[in-house]
């Protein structure tokens, strides 16, 4: 088959009209999702297993007592789990027994679990097609089919939807996030921004930095021409109020539990800033050699698993976990090639890849296929390193007059570099990135490859 004859191939397909674009994208991403799903055997996190049994207290005792994780996810696996209840479904909590930590091995059968990630999956497919209506409002077919059906097979992207974490729940919510918004900058009603600002609220409750994205809000404000700056300001003032409505109620549970009123700043959870930086302070220092393995695990457990919730808020407000950090931050590395290593940085955490592909994607359960697995994990990093080198370049092109589109995602994206070093942070905004690097293939590559094949004789029509 001649080149001209595949790309010819792709822009029939990148020219397909509503509604069977929908059909396709909910095709192709419910039979990767299934294939991913279906094929992994029970790999959980240990976050996995604190959010699952969180879910079933909520069922059990009515209320979510633990404040270490935000409410949002575990209300999200508890109406999942009672929905699975009323197909005679019997969700239940994983005993220590029933769980090993050091193979992320979960070994007792919980279908209500493999019921919540087809959950997730549709959470992740009505994203993507949310997504292509955003960008459809502005764009042409081509990119947006493109990138709506690249998004559809995304391994990374869809992958997401077989752990018990709370991305997919995220993307999700960004997702109705940006649409409201564009639809009040679009249709100049301030309801829909509301709905921004109540998604946004619920997005904290989710994951506590997703409050940030207010910054959206203050912004399609300030965009709007329609209204005077006292209307502006009364609209923002409107909109904040939603915003503290929808987490108030949480945060004054904490409030009764903890009565300091700096428990607002983490609404509501005990992993506060504070003992998060004492965390990373003891993994740097182990890095450089001042502290061994077995000592990073026994502080660990002594100093943060092990404490109640208000132990970790009192330890985070009095001071006790900067002071501690400060003092490791400051202790001189013992070796001389300790001293004189430069600190690695990570570059491949900032990229859309997923680590450890051949933990998620067991090839070898249906025999020895090492040689498949290799060449599949060596290509999803060079297709995770393609997609960030040109969604940067993209975003480079990309007119900045139409920046305002993805405001929330390019929010969320600056959030990730102070979240940590888990690439699963960058799911939300997974399709933002797929989209401006095919922006940049339509506007710099394929322009390359028509020039390319007209010399060649073989005409491609754009």
């Amino acid at each position: 088959m001649s080149v001209s004859v595949i790309l010819k191939s792709i822009k029939a397909v990148t020219n397909i009209k509503e509604p069977k674009i929908f059909l396709i994208i909910i095709l192709l991403s419910s039979l990767t999702g299934i294939l991913i799903i279906e094929s992994n055997e029970y790999k959980f996190f240990p976050d996995s297993v604190g959010y699952h049994n969180m879910a079933i207290n909520i069922l059990e005792n009515g209320e979510h007592s633990n404040f270490f994780r935000e409410p949002g996810y575990p209300y999200f696996l508890a109406v999942s789990y009672k929905l699975f209840s009323l197909f005679g479904g019997k969700p239940s909590l994983i005993n220590e027994n029933e769980y090993i930590v050091e193979d992320r091995l979960l070994t007792a059968s919980k279908p209500e679990i493999h019921f919540v990630k087809y959950i997730q999956l549709i959470l992740i497919i009505v994203s993507i097609i949310l997504f292509y209506k955003i960008i459809k409002l502005f764009f042409h077919d081509d990119i947006c089919n493109f990138t709506a059906l690249i998004c559809s097979i995304y391994y990374p992207l869809i992958s997401s939807s077989q752990f018990i974490l709370r991305e997919p729940l995220l993307l999700i919510t960004v997702s109705l996030m940006s649409y409201s918004i564009i639809l009040y900058l679009t249709r100049n009603k301030i309801m829909f921004l509301l709905i921004a600002s109540f998604l946004i609220g619920i997005g904290a409750l989710i994951f506590q930095v997703m409050i940030s994205l207010f910054l959206t809000v203050i912004i399609a404000v300030l965009l709007s021409p329609q209204q005077k700056l006292r209307s502006k300001l009364s609209i923002l003032i409107l909109n904040l109020a939603v915003l503290s409505i929808t987490i108030a109620p949480w945060c004054n549970k904490v409030y009764r539990y903890y009565p300091d009123v700096r428990v607002v700043t983490t609404i509501g959870c005990s992993l506060t800033h504070q003992s998060i930086t004492y965390i990373q302070a003891l993994r740097d220092a182990n890095s450089r050699g001042l502290i061994d393995d077995r000592e990073l695990s026994r502080l660990h457990h002594s100093n943060w698993y092990s404490l109640s919730d208000h132990e970790l808020f009192e330890r985070s407000f009095n001071g006790w976990y900067l002071s501690k950090a400060d003092s490791l931050n400051k202790i001189k590395p013992r070796s001389f090639i300790s001293r004189t290593k430069i600190k690695s940085i990570n570059l491949s955490k900032y990229f859309l890849r997923i680590f450890r592909h051949k933990y998620y994607f067991p090839f070898n359960r249906w025999g020895n296929l090492d040689s498949l697995d290799k060449v599949f994990r060596v290509f999803m990093e060079l297709l995770s390193y393609l997609f960030a080198v040109t969604s940067f370049l993209g975003l480079l092109i990309f007119p900045k007059r139409k920046l305002y589109i993805f405001m929330p995602q390019m929010v969320f994206v600056s959030l990730f570099f102070i979240l940590g070093s888990e690439t699963r942070r960058f799911i939300p905004s997974f399709t933002f990135i797929i989209f401006l690097s095919a922006y940049f293939i339509k506007h710099k590559i394929a322009p390359i490859i028509n020039s390319f094949l007209i010399s060649r004789g073989k005409l491609y029509e754009k």
